[in-house]
């Protein structure tokens, strides 16, 4: 099986001090994948910036400069306290973006069975429009996307594992046909028992599956810090695999 591993040292200079989503994050993985002797059967890729136009497939210019001058000026946050700024944020946030997009179209284009893509700052908080909890652009939104616009895809499903609920992309395509189906499992209703991020009425508008589906939970309490890929069904044909 070829499994692409996208990552680059832009995300190290996404400096956030001792913010909990730091560099830390991604250094951990690497070193996991080394110790255990995982990274060399993967096929490394270090991606690419992804372009405006790409980016404005769902954000608007207005967000893309924000975050391009806050970089540039020396600004600590952006739109929130949560979303710390640094000289290279704007950069990290544009290769992590186009990382992702180079994994669903090797994905897509068979040439790569599946994907991980160790990229920072994450994405699914953001909106059209503005930054949020650590969020800068949505990158597995504006992969799915891509899929369907450009790529000609039917059907793509999310699946977002994450103790905080993804507003952002929720709010891409909950108006849209189900082509886009974002399926979200909120760990932190059975789990962490506090309230996270983001702090808004819409978490209770999302089927919680824990819920829903009650042998979740053990599953959950067993792998929630366990690397883990979804398969579709063969029935799901045309349909792009990544978990980024």
């Amino acid at each position: 099986m070829n499994t692409g591993f996208y990552t680059n040292p832009i995300y190290l200079e996404h400096d956030t001090g001792s913010h909990p989503e730091n560099a830390n994050r991604l250094r951990a993985i690497q070193e996991k994948l080394e110790s255990e002797g995982l990274l060399e059967r993967l096929i490394l890729q270090s991606g690419r910036s992804a372009t405006s136009q790409e980016i404005k497939l769902l954000h608007s210019e207005k967000l893309i400069s924000a975050v391009e001058a806050a970089a540039e000026s020396g600004a600590r946050t952006l739109h929130t306290p949560d979303c710390i700024i640094s000289a290279q944020t704007f950069n990290a946030a544009a290769h992590a973006v186009g990382s992702v997009l180079d994994g669903v179209i090797e994905v897509a284009e068979r040439r790569l069975d599946n994907a991980f893509c160790a990229v920072r700052p994450p994405g699914h908080h953001a909106e059209n429009d503005s930054a949020m909890g650590f969020c800068f652009f949505n990158n597995i939104a504006l992969a799915a996307e891509f899929l369907t616009r450009e790529m000609g895809f039917k059907r793509v499903l999310i699946f977002d594992f994450d103790v905080h609920h993804g507003n952002g992309t929720q709010h891409f395509f909950e108006e849209r046909p189900i082509y886009i189906l974002p399926v979200f499992i909120r760990i932190h209703a059975q789990v962490f028992r506090e309230q996270v991020l983001p702090m808004n009425a819409e978490v209770a508008e999302v089927p919680d599956l824990l819920s829903m589906f009650p042998f979740l939970q053990e599953w959950v309490m067993k792998n929630i810090c366990r690397s883990f890929m979804i398969r579709f069904n063969q029935n799901w044909r045309n349909t792009s695999r990544i978990l980024s």
